[in-house]
Formats: C-alpha cells, structure tokens, sequence
C-alpha cells in the first residue's frame, strides 16, 4: 500500500550537503546531487565500483521511481532528469 499525498499537503526532508535550484516562479525545485558515488566506502559500509550499474542502466525502458530513503511503500520524491 503506497502513501498519497493530499493537494498542496507538503513532504518536508532534511537534506545536508545539497544544493538546490527553484524555478523563477518558485513553484518549481531541483536537486543536484548522486544516487550512488563510484569508488568510496558509502555509508552502508559497501564499495561501489566504478561502471558498477553499466549492464543495468543500458537495459532499463523507463527511469526508476525515486524514494527518499529506499521507501518504496512511500510517495515518490522526485525524478531522474539524467541517469
């Protein structure tokens, strides 16, 4: 079962170390930031390698739903302009 939101109900997320752009009318915000970084111990204490997701990126037919914090049973926070 997924979480709806109401219209103009807001999803309020602490974010650190992001940078965030509104459009000129302020309706509108991007998020600049990595789904994954390659080559460094993140803070699940694993490694990523870089070309890591090649193989899988080739083969999607559509971007992925993006989730603040893995919570797939929630509303989907955004989505991918780039991959």
């Amino acid at each position: 079962m997924s979480k709806e939101l109401k219209k103009d109900q807001t999803l309020s997320v602490r974010l650190e170390g992001v940078e965030v752009k509104l459009s000129d009318d302020k309706k509108i915000g991007v998020i600049k930031g990595y789904a994954s970084v390659y080559d460094n111990l993140n803070c699940y204490g694993f490694y990523i390698a870089q070309g890591a997701y090649s193989s899988a990126l080739k083969s999607l037919t559509s971007t992925p739903k993006m989730f603040f914090n893995h919570d797939y049973s929630a509303v989907p926070v955004g989505h991918w302009t780039a991959l």
